[in-house]
């Protein structure tokens, strides 16, 4: 399904108003995006509240994948917005520097941690940095987006207990000698039992941690991220990872300017306890797509660290979607489906190429092959619609590690004879003085019935490509 096919099908509730909100002030309508922003925006106040059948937690990393300026904006405009309203201000941090901060971060949230971070591939980055301060974000992420109980070493919590003790005194100290306006030490005394409240929090074990991190990135820097050492440690398959069109969408004029406070109002009211049920036959389906999914891990390499969490994510998306209705349905089980394999089939395309030119030729020049053919096929999906031929070659070929592929392959250029004895319908001598790679791998979908071709009214060019709908 594509992304408009996807919003249509997308059950009414609170996530599909974010949605329109989201649209309503987009200069672009990167569709996609906005729900995939919609649904972390929803976990994110219902960390804590909801439950699902399973009890998988709503704690999440959620990445929107596009390239500046093309977008992103309303998602982000949307999620404080949000968060102000039903956490207020102080409770949005935009960075993770250290280990050592998220521990101080979890303290003053009493477990809450919402983090809205523009570009994430930095703190990506640092993961598998050496320093001391960095080499402990990627594993204590991990452990609090499945666990709901502080991840921090003893020397750490002992840290901040002890800033705050000291803080604690200074505060008291304040409030004895006190002798000015009655408002100020109102003020001393609120920031008092707020103190108090995180040194109960401590003493108690620190349980109850809730972590939202909404991040972006770019294309071009997306191989930092979906790569074969974040997908084996989990990272990858415990995100929500959604992808932009690489057709961006055309420019146009919002609708408004300033947001619907009701939908505001409304979702601060959602985030009371709730507890979700499966209906029977959504029951039913997840057992369905729970085996399916387990069956065939062994069968798709590195692809199967994402995919065997996979019915994990989609309980969670389903809840997130169902939450106004009270239970889960089949249809928020399949919607929840398609999204995912929607991003998954972007993933793996992105992951085969940064596998064969970032492991040392780790793919033959087939599997190559199978990548771009996979991007192909993902433009086209993405589209929705028919693509000039020239325009899906130049699209695939906007990652520097297929032009140097298709460079590569041009070296060796089959002659005009064999590709005519390769194919059912050959390009005819003209079309093949100049066709790339890619050519190659759009003709060769064709006769397969994986694209469909549209020939040139005119008879000029290569006319036009589209997705086959199965």
């Amino acid at each position: 399904m594509n992304e408009n096919e996807l919003l249509e099908a997308m059950p009414e509730g609170m996530a599909k108003r974010l949605v329109r909100e989201m649209q309503s002030i987009a200069w672009r309508q990167q569709t996609m995006l906005f729900m995939g922003g919609a649904l972390h925006i929803v976990a994110a106040v219902m960390s804590g509240k909801l439950q699902t059948p399973n009890g998988i937690t709503t704690s999440m990393i959620s990445i929107m994948v596009a390239d500046t300026g093309k977008g992103k904006e309303p998602i982000i405009k949307v999620a404080k917005k949000a968060y102000q309203s039903v956490f207020k201000t102080k409770l949005i941090h935009g960075r993770i520097k250290s280990a050592q901060e998220m521990t101080k971060t979890a303290i003053d949230g009493l477990g809450r941690q919402n983090y809205v971070i523009d570009e994430v591939v930095g703190l990506f980055g640092c993961l598998e940095s050496k320093e001391i301060y960095h080499r402990d974000i990627g594993p204590n992420l991990l452990k609090m987006i499945t666990g709901d109980q502080l991840e921090a070493s003893p020397e750490d919590v002992k840290s901040a207990k002890k800033d705050l003790v000291k803080e604690l005194k200074t505060i008291n100290d304040h409030i004895k000698k006190f002798s000015g306006d009655e408002r100020q030490r109102l003020d001393f005394e609120i920031d008092r039992e707020e103190i108090k409240a995180k040194l109960d929090w401590i003493n108690k074990g620190c349980n109850g941690v809730e972590i939202n991190l909404l991040g972006a990135t770019q294309h071009f820097t997306l191989k930092k991220i979906v790569n074969e050492n974040n997908i084996a440690s989990g990272l990858v398959g415990r995100s929500l990872m959604v992808y932009s069109p690489t057709v961006t969408p055309p420019k146009t004029k919002p609708q408004k300017v300033t947001l619907n406070e009701s939908v505001f109002i409304d979702l601060c009211k959602l985030r009371t306890e709730k507890k979700l049920e499966f209906s029977q036959e959504a029951k039913k389906r997840m057992d369905e797509l729970d085996r399916y999914y387990d069956s065939i891990v062994d069968e798709i390499g590195v692809m199967g660290a994402i995919v065997i969490r996979k019915t994990e994510m989609i309980e969670r998306l389903a809840a997130l979607v169902a939450i106004d209705s009270g239970f889960i349905d089949v249809s928020h089980i399949e919607w929840a489906n398609d999204f995912l394999t929607a991003q998954e089939r972007v993933t793996a395309s992105e992951l085969n190429v940064a596998q064969y030119f970032e492991g040392n030729g780790k793919l033959d020049k087939l599997e190559v092959n199978d990548a771009l053919a996979a991007r192909v096929g993902n433009i086209l999906e993405k589209k929705g619609k028919p693509l000039a031929w020239g325009q899906v070659v130049q699209n695939a070929e906007k990652q520097k590690e297929f032009r140097i592929a298709s460079k590569a392959w041009a070296a060796n250029k089959p002659t005009y004879s064999e590709q005519k004895a390769f194919f059912n319908e050959p390009f005819n001598r003209q079309q093949w003085a100049s066709a790339r790679l890619c050519d190659l791998i759009i003709k060769r979908g064709i006769e397969l019935g994986l694209f469909e071709h549209t020939p040139s009214p005119t008879g000029r060019g290569l006319g036009s490509v589209s997705i086959v709908k199965k």
